[in-house]
């Protein structure tokens, strides 16, 4: 519960795989800045198990040697029907690791920026009884892969129009779906490694 005399508590869920996540994450942690507490959380990365916490490693390789390998991958896992039997699959694998994440500082608030960090960190947060807000704000600005898209989020923050046709053709309820452009810093990157 948000009172006058405490910030909100918003987590920020990214991955390191590529560099749109981080600076999408580190720009909404910088426009918030001294109105919330935040914490930037990659789920991914640093508390699920193998072979989970590969995928932000090896996106790199993927994209920069096997490009056909990576968007063989990425094509087969573009269907609402596939999406939803991998994240049913990899639910109770890796439930305990990201209700874990969230122990210590039990967000008011979740944004997301990455795909794979909605539907399984939302699951575990109701499970658990917490009602915070979820909002997605996706980082794929013209055609985004449908994992961004779980109609049972707060708040879809997309780029442009054909995205937002993409979220209400995924489920999401076209008030829940707002056109705002991708999140930009002042700062930028800059001696922020």
């Amino acid at each position: 519960m948000i009172t006058e005399d405490r910030l909100p508590r918003i987590a920020i869920l990214m991955a390191h795989t590529g560099g749109g996540h981080l600076s999408a994450a580190r720009s909404l942690a910088e426009a918030l800045d001294n109105r919330a507490i935040i914490t930037i959380i990659s789920l991914v990365d640093d508390y699920v198990e193998f072979p989970w916490n590969t995928l932000s490693i090896t996106y790199g390789p993927w994209v920069n040697y096997a490009p056909w390998l990576y968007h063989l991958f990425y094509r087969a896992f573009d269907t609402r029907r596939r999406v939803e039997v991998t994240t049913r699959a990899a639910y109770p694998l890796v439930r305990r690791q990201i209700a874990a994440a969230f122990a210590p500082d039990w967000p008011d608030i979740v944004i997301s920026v990455h795909p794979l960090q909605i539907v399984i960190p939302l699951r575990v947060l109701r499970e658990l009884g917490n009602p915070a807000p979820f909002v997605t704000v996706v980082t794929d600005p013209v055609t985004p892969p449908l994992a961004w898209f779980c109609p049972e989020t707060d708040l879809t923050v997309v780029a442009t129009e054909p995205a937002r046709e993409s979220a209400i053709a995924c489920g999401v309820s076209p008030e829940r779906v707002r056109v705002l452009g991708l999140p930009v810093g002042i700062l930028g990157d800059l001696g922020t490694a």
